[in-house]
Parts: C-alpha cells; structure tokens; sequence
C-alpha cells in the first residue's frame, strides 16, 4: 500500500508539474478573445494581412472553478514550435503546460470594485507569454484587456473561425 501512494503521490506531483502556479487571488478566472477590425493604415509593421485583425485576449475574474481537463493551454501548438526554435527550448517543455482558467467562463455578476487594466506588451512580445500574470491579476478581481499587435508577434491564432496569421519569421542564429 506504501509503495501504491507513493507512485500515486509522484503521477500527481508530475500533472501538477505541468501547470503554472495556482493565481494568488480569491477569484476563478475566465479568458475570452475577440477580433477586432485593425483600421490604423499607416501602421510601419503591418502588411496586407495583419492590416485587418487586432487581437484582444481579455482575463477576468469568474465565479465558475476550472475544468481542470478544459483549462486553456498556456501556448498553442503552432507559437510553442516558433518559439521552442528560436530560443532553443527542449523538445516539448512549454507544449503540454495547463494553465488555471476556463475559455468563455461566465462573469461575476457583481463588480469587485476594481479598474480594468488595458495591457499592451511591446517588442514583439506575446500576450501568452504574460498569461501568468495577467491570470494572477484577474485572480485578484482585475479585469484585464490585453492586445496582441498585428506584425509583431510571429504568429496570432484568430478565435472562433480557425482563422491565423503568421507575420514574423524569426529563427536563432
């Protein structure tokens, strides 16, 4: 029996090895995204396709726990291979992370009395990469807008329609 808890214990240890840390704050978080029609026409880094699409990924305090086997991925499949490449991550160490909050999870229906931060990374970063925080902000009762820019981030997968676009190509010299 000893030994039995002990392979139990090390299999849970190694799921939750897979996740990021649990959000510090007293609510469950949500996430949605939206697109947006991208109207600026003399925008420097934008070509004819980003043009078009402005990604808006938005966290949110919920009422509703995670679906522990639906939670969002913490990096889709196609940015995990762009940026496992160019920055030399091992072989699937970011592919498989889970994260702590649901896609389209319902809203509180009571404010928390908290602003909304707009969020905008820059330098070509992704707002996946600041899910952490962004989630850990949420937790907290901050809704966050985040934006990801069109023609800075390598890849953004559009929600709903399957549609993407890539924009960068970066690779490690």
């Amino acid at each position: 029996m000893a030994s039995f808890l002990a392979v139990f214990t090390g299999l849970v240890a190694a799921i939750d090895a897979v996740r990021l840390p649990r959000p510090s704050g007293e609510y469950y978080i949500g996430q949605t995204q939206h697109v947006f029609n991208h109207t600026t026409l003399q925008d420097p880094l934008a070509n004819g396709t980003t043009k078009q699409y402005l990604l808006a990924t938005i966290y949110f305090p919920s009422p509703a726990p995670p679906l522990l086997n639906e939670t969002v991925l913490y990096v889709d499949p196609i940015n995990f291979k762009i940026w496992a490449n160019a920055l030399q991550y091992p072989n699937g160490s970011i592919s498989t992370i889970q994260t702590w909050w649901n896609f389209q999870s319902p809203t509180l229906n009571a404010s928390t009395g908290n602003p909304t931060i707009i969020f905008s990374p820059s330098g070509g970063a992704p707002i996946w990469g600041y899910s952490a925080l962004l989630s850990d902000l949420a937790s907290r009762g901050y809704p966050l807008f985040s934006l990801d820019h069109p023609g800075e981030v390598p890849f953004t997968r559009l929600p709903f329609e399957g549609r993407s676009i890539y924009e960068l190509d970066i690779k490690h010299e």
